[in-house]
């Protein structure tokens, strides 16, 4: 495959990228309709988790406390939640797909989207039983359990991400520049919202206590950031499978296995 200087080396250019996944064609999906709908969403979903708070902040009243709490980005039982779980879900399917098609076409990378698939289907669960939470007595174990590691799972998980990273450096890098690009800044945009704000969060925690921070508008705000940013990554890289999928091609470098 004819490739060119610099950074072309290491990724291919989209023209040349060429042999169609198997069963490839039109999805039933636009990648660009899809990505609209998902933010649309998204910001209802914000703008319903702020006014939740703010209802939640200023009655008494516990059936009205209870309806607020669906529309709250922070509470397990939420609309929010579920939706975040779908859309980790749908990633997972999309996967599926694309490793399906990858086995069909005998590409070098195919077991890497089965490992994938198997990580959103992990990641899915964790949203729906909130598995991380329980990674907080490991990582006491390491650190300080206060200021921005006031949620201790963010260490442990910050090593998983950071093997996980590495491992599929290669994977990556072998990606058209378009799709690798999307990929990235989907995964820094999850990691932004899932660890990144999470340790502002736990900052306020330290400084504020729990129960206070809970009843606190501002801490809802927070945690209405951090959720929305997951959601945002989420439905970017939702995007970027929906495109690899329109496009039908992988990086054929390496000829099939037989």
């Amino acid at each position: 495959m004819r490739t060119v200087k610099t950074a072309d080396r290491v990724f291919p250019k989209q023209r040349d990228v060429g042999r169609p996944l198997a069963g490839s064609g039109s999805f039933p999906l636009s990648s660009t309709g899809y990505v609209r709908l998902m933010l649309g969403i998204i910001g209802v979903l914000f703008v319903c988790n702020f006014a939740g708070s703010e209802i939640a902040a200023h009655t008494n009243t516990q059936p009205l406390k209870a309806i607020a709490g669906l529309a709250m980005m922070d509470h397990e039982t939420s609309v929010p939640t579920l939706f975040n779980y779908l859309l980790i879900l749908i990633n997972a399917m999309l996967l599926g797909v694309i490793a399906n098609r990858s086995f069909a076409a005998q590409d070098r990378w195919r077991w890497h989207w089965v490992i994938l698939c198997a990580i959103f289907l992990l990641l899915s669960y964790d949203e729906a039983a909130q598995l991380h939470e329980r990674l907080s007595s490991v990582g006491a174990h390491l650190v300080e359990a206060k200021g921005i590691f006031r949620f201790a799972w963010i260490v442990p998980m910050g090593a998983a991400v950071t093997v996980f990273s590495l491992g599929f450096l290669n994977f990556l890098l072998h990606r058209p520049r378009q799709i690798a690009g999307l990929m990235i800044v989907s995964g820094a945009i999850y990691v932004m919202g899932a660890m990144g704000i999470e340790m502002l969060g736990g900052l306020y925690v330290s400084a504020h206590g729990m129960a206070e921070s809970q009843g606190s508008v501002r801490f809802e705000l927070l945690c209405g950031v951090e959720e929305s940013l997951e959601m945002l990554g989420m439905a970017l890289f939702g995007f970027t499978l929906l495109t690899i999928l329109e496009q039908g091609t992988q990086d054929t470098r390496n000829p099939p296995r037989a």
